[in-house]
């Protein structure tokens, strides 16, 4: 039976993802040095040279994918049904256990220098500033052009989620569902909907004995925290901003003395992965968050886990909406750059296609057929080895109805606002820099962006 898959590091992978700092000039800098070959060249001003028109008659054609370190497998048999419909080679560039961060920053890098692959996948950039500078495609331009991109096809809240001021650099083509999956069962957590993260640790600490009580880190749950109330601290119209103040320095500190405390991984440790597996509480996604929507929850019984206890994800929004569970997740952009961006565009469509989408990976689909098939298969599982009592066909339909009515989806891209307030926030849970200190250059930095535009 297919089953959704537990994925021990879904919001981290949301807040912190295959991740970059800022578009800088030292970056471009940098990639104008790679000796590596490039798929696309830059004209004397700097900017990438105009795209070939097409392909000399006779001409094999082949586009490159470089992929962040997931899903090879799903990757490579679009690329086989790709070059099998339309004689296009996909070159996937994936290497297994590199150091996301460090080909994040590469690729920024090299779009910077009008270099780069044609598409990439998984990895979060910078794409705000990277599309404003014209090196990464506003993927809305043909989305616009299609009929057949709608609601009817797509969850288009998931989809249009990363949208920036009417554009499109980065699209997801799957997405999670946050639950909070625990390794022993928690009675104080049955029933909570809407906990704080200082109520979810106080309500949970009395369950920790050995190791890290929740699996994410000190400067993890910062993020989490300040992008639910990001509205608070930064109003980008009106350009006006409050974060040199004591609330946010008691947020900064209060996230670290949790760290200290045990509660969550600190900083210092956060690539110890170890740590994650075995913390009581980790961030869960799939059929039971899907699930959990609808105030739904059982043991789960994932492939190669023992039982995990399904509860709420914790959230500093005081608004209770739904839309804070969904995460848009694996992005796809564009390089500008690129001299096939109408084939890359059309790989897209087939990575999105129910097709390809209905694999039975551990992410949900976008693709509304796709995902019904998920769905379905999740609640067989649910009623036959937990003997749930459901009506399938009308929990499925309050699903999708949770999903086309639910408020304005969290995009987990970076503004350019949101990068310099996580990069500071880093500098302190780094140890570099005290709490004053940070929200001080937070402040004087967001300030000087704003006379700056």
């Amino acid at each position: 039976m297919k089953r959704f898959l537990f994925i021990v590091l879904g919001v981290l992978i949301l807040f912190c993802g295959c991740s970059a700092g800022a578009v800088t000039e030292e970056a471009a800098e940098l990639a104008a040095t790679d000796e590596k070959p490039s798929k696309a060249d830059v004209d004397e001003s700097g900017e990438p040279a105009e795209p070939a028109d097409a392909a000399q008659e006779g001409e094999a054609i082949e586009i490159t994918v470089e992929l962040c370190d997931a899903y090879p497998d799903f990757f490579e048999n679009a690329a086989k049904k790709f070059e099998e419909q339309t004689g296009v080679k996909v070159n996937i560039i994936f290497e297994m256990y590199s150091d996301p961060f460090a080909n994040a920053d590469r690729i920024q890098a090299e779009l910077m220098a009008g270099k780069g692959a044609d598409m990439f996948a998984g990895y979060k950039l910078d794409a705000v500033a990277l599309g404003e500078q014209k090196r990464l495609c506003d993927l809305q331009q043909w989305i616009s052009q299609d009929s057949g991109f709608n609601d009817d096809t797509y969850v288009m809240n998931v989809v249009e989620a990363p949208m920036y001021e009417g554009k499109l650099y980065m699209l997801p083509i799957f997405f999670g569902c946050s639950s909070l999956s625990a390794s022993i069962e928690t009675p104080e957590l049955e029933g909570q909907q809407n906990l704080s993260w200082a109520q979810f640790f106080e309500t949970a600490k009395d369950v920790k004995r050995n190791g890290v009580l929740y699996g994410l880190s000190d400067y993890d749950i910062f993020m989490s925290r300040f992008r639910d109330s990001a509205a608070s601290f930064v109003d980008t119209k009106a350009k006006k901003q409050t974060l040199n103040t004591d609330e946010m320095i008691r947020l900064l500190e209060q996230c670290k003395q949790w760290g200290e405390d045990g509660l969550c991984i600190p900083y210092e440790k956060a690539n110890d992965y170890e740590m994650y597996e075995n913390a009581y509480f980790r961030s869960g996604a799939g059929g039971a968050g899907i699930l959990s929507l609808l105030n739904i929850s059982y043991d789960a019984l994932y492939e190669g886990e023992e039982n995990a206890y399904i509860y709420d994800q914790p959230s500093d929004n005081t608004q209770i909406n739904k839309a804070n569970k969904i995460y848009p997740d694996f992005y796809v952009c564009i390089n500008e750059a690129s001299e096939h961006k109408e084939i890359v565009w059309q790989f897209i469509e087939l990575l999105l296609s129910e097709e390809i989408q209905a694999t039975g990976l551990t992410e949900i689909p976008v693709n509304r057929a796709a995902l019904e098939k998920d769905i379905d298969s999740e609640l067989v599982f649910a009623m036959e080895s937990y003997k749930l009592e459901l009506d399938p066909e009308e929990t499925k339909r309050e699903i999708f109805d949770t999903f086309d009515t639910m408020g304005k989806i969290s995009s987990g891209i970076s503004t350019p606002t949101l990068t310099i307030v996580i990069e500071e926030a880093r500098r302190y849970y780094a140890g570099e820099v005290s709490a004053e200190d940070a929200a001080q250059s937070m402040a004087d930095k967001v300030e000087l962006y704003f006379k700056e535009q």
